[in-house]
């Protein structure tokens, strides 16, 4: 299975494979003198040490990187360590990064990808179901600030992407739903079948049914491919209050779960402002709520401008884009 990404600049294929060290080496080998796996302390136990032996068994000069796991690590003083021991390590310009995890790492080695000597490639390897569908594709890189999370960052695509759904199943049941959250937004905003398998098959994903989750993700990404040459807009549903939910003081709520959330609210907008057929509405809504959405309406959250926010039309479908106040956004959730 395989997925292209056509930029005018900056083309790259995804790659389905349980044949992961097969298919790094074979892309790098040739074309860099030094690897960096970057990955955070979890993952390099599950699977960062043993893909670096296999790739430096194969003949690939590589070494693993590892940071300690977690949100908290995303920031400039990581990535700062992490530059100053690639240098005492010897990469240069020729070199090359493997982001090897979830969203957190691929944001971090994205990061330092752009910035260590102005810039060296990148590959990644997500490993998580929110990473495959969402932050290892498309290039959007931030890391946060003490005053807020994704303050600074940049665009910077990767030159190839490699899954491998089987590295999922390590993932409790709470990260497996955090990535459906994303899921059901593309099958909100574009394809009407991507909601319906989530709908009808959330236990057997959430389970971790690889061969579901592979056919999935493909349409996810085929989804995404296609409108990073139009309009990727529309794939900010649910992130307008999404963002603002998960930028809470003290929030410990994951990206997805703030997205999904983020749904809830805005499908509801779309409902009062008669877009959103009740049925959709009350399909999104319950399937929210079958993966732990609370559906409380929170009332006091704040807007610092007006937002622009894509709004459904019904499922598969974004009607328009509508401008709101904070005034007019919180009288519609009444």
């Amino acid at each position: 299975m395989k997925v292209k990404i056509n930029k005018k600049k900056d083309s790259y294929e995804i790659l389905f494979t349980n044949q992961i060290v097969n298919g790094v080496f074979d892309f790098l080998y040739s074309k860099y003198s030094k690897v960096a796996i970057i990955t955070d302390s979890k993952v390099k136990k599950l699977i960062g040490e043993d893909l670096s032996l296999r790739l430096k068994q194969k003949g690939l000069d590589c070494s693993v990187i590892a940071f300690p796991h977690g949100e908290v690590s995303k920031n400039l003083e990581t990535a700062k360590g992490i530059m100053e021991l690639m240098v005492e390590k010897g990469f240069d310009r020729k070199s090359a990064i493997v982001a090897l995890g979830g969203g957190v790492t691929i944001d971090l080695a994205g990061f330092i990808s752009a910035s260590f000597l102005r810039g060296i490639d990148y590959v990644t390897i997500p490993t998580t179901v929110i990473s495959m569908v969402d932050s290892s594709v498309g290039g959007k890189i931030s890391i946060n600030l003490d005053s807020g999370r994704n303050l600074i960052g940049c665009f910077n695509h990767p030159k190839r992407v490699f899954i491998n759904t089987e590295y999922i199943d390590s993932l409790p049941e709470r990260h497996i739903k955090n990535g459906l959250f994303e899921i059901i937004k593309f099958g909100i905003v574009k394809d009407k079948k991507v909601f319906e398998i989530v709908e009808e098959s959330s236990k057997i994903l959430i389970e971790k049914n690889f061969s579901l989750f592979n056919e999935i993700i493909e349409k996810c990404l085929e989804i995404k491919a296609d409108l990073m040459n139009k309009d990727l807009r529309i794939l900010s549903f649910g992130h307008i209050f999404g963002k603002v939910i998960e930028n809470e003081k003290n929030s410990l709520k994951l990206h997805g779960e703030a997205i999904g959330k983020g749904m809830f609210y805005e499908s509801k907008i779309a409902l009062e402002l008669d877009l959103l057929d009740e049925n959709d509405f009350i399909r999104i809504r319950d399937l929210l709520e079958d993966l732990g959405i609370d559906l409380k309406i929170d009332k006091t959250m704040k807007f610092e401008k007006d937002v622009i926010i894509s709004l459904p039309s019904k499922i598969g479908s974004i009607s328009e884009s509508k401008r709101f106040c904070e005034e007019e956004l919180l009288s519609l959730l009444e």
